[in-house]
């Protein structure tokens, strides 16, 4: 009867051994959301610089090959070519000050969203609204999948 008492305390400590240095001996997580906020801000400024400049070839690496971009009235687009087509507008709409900016970032290892404001200023034109971009690791690189924006503005009346 001892025996098998000494064998169960036995069993009981080499588990709980077991686990615990499992537990302990697992790899850290590599991801770190405040490195994921800093490297938007990065990209925030060289993609609002870049839209100005309605530089398409310093945008379109910026997303991953099957991205999807969705402003406002006008069709969602995907890929390349549709990217390229919008970020040539704000330089086509006279614009002389663009910026994006983040007010929430939340998100892991494969997957972040986040959450901004932006903001376009020309002679003739001043627009504000917010997006949703969620943001995926393709590779090692973080590249934007999903581009959604809309303004905070009333529409323009029909004419």
């Amino acid at each position: 009867m001892k025996q098998l008492l000494y064998l169960s305390i036995a069993t009981v400590i080499f588990t709980a051994c077991e686990t615990t240095t499992a537990k302990t001996d697992a790899p850290p997580s590599a991801f770190n959301l405040d490195s994921a906020k800093t490297m938007i801000n990065s990209h925030n400024e060289a993609f609002s610089s870049a839209m100005i400049n309605g530089d398409s070839a310093a945008i379109v690496p910026m997303y991953t090959a099957d991205a999807s971009v969705m402003g406002p009235n006008m069709p969602a687009g995907k890929g390349g070519p549709a990217i390229g087509a919008v970020s040539s507008m704000i330089k086509k709409m006279g614009a002389s000050q663009f910026k994006v900016w983040s007010t929430d970032v939340q998100g892991n290892a494969d997957m972040v969203v986040e959450e901004g404001k932006w903001e376009i200023r020309g002679d003739k034109m001043k627009d504000n609204g917010k997006f949703l971009v969620v943001w995926k690791n393709d590779n090692g690189k973080w590249k934007i999948a999903k581009d959604i924006w809309n303004s905070d503005n009333p529409p323009m009346p029909a004419k």
